[in-house]
């Protein structure tokens, strides 16, 4: 494998890494506002600034591409679809560097 491959895969688990804690942390905060449990607070208040950016810049550009704003629960569901379908491009991209470096 050349180093570029190398490098690409690193930073491809990286990237995957964090949007497996985002997207951990988006689904206590809908659990949470679906019922109200102790544990779930707690996570909810260690995700509340990553979970609060995603979402504020998700509701942002819905807005400004159809002119409607979202509930909080509708930012929340956007934002998921929207980080597991960029992790799903980035698997398929991670895929296409392993054959290639084959």
């Amino acid at each position: 494998m050349g180093i570029f491959t190398n490098l690409s895969l690193v930073m491809l688990n990286l990237i995957f890494i964090g949007i497996d804690l985002t997207v951990f942390f988006l689904v206590c905060r809908i659990l949470f506002l679906r019922w109200n449990i102790g544990w779930l607070e707690k996570l909810n208040d260690i995700g509340k600034g990553m979970v609060d950016t995603l979402v504020s810049f998700t509701g942002r550009l819905w807005n400004k591409a159809t002119q409607k704003n979202l509930s909080i629960k509708g930012e929340l569901f956007v934002s998921l679809m929207t980080l597991l379908i960029t992790r799903t491009v980035f698997s398929i991209i991670a895929g296409l560097l392993l054959n290639l470096s084959r």
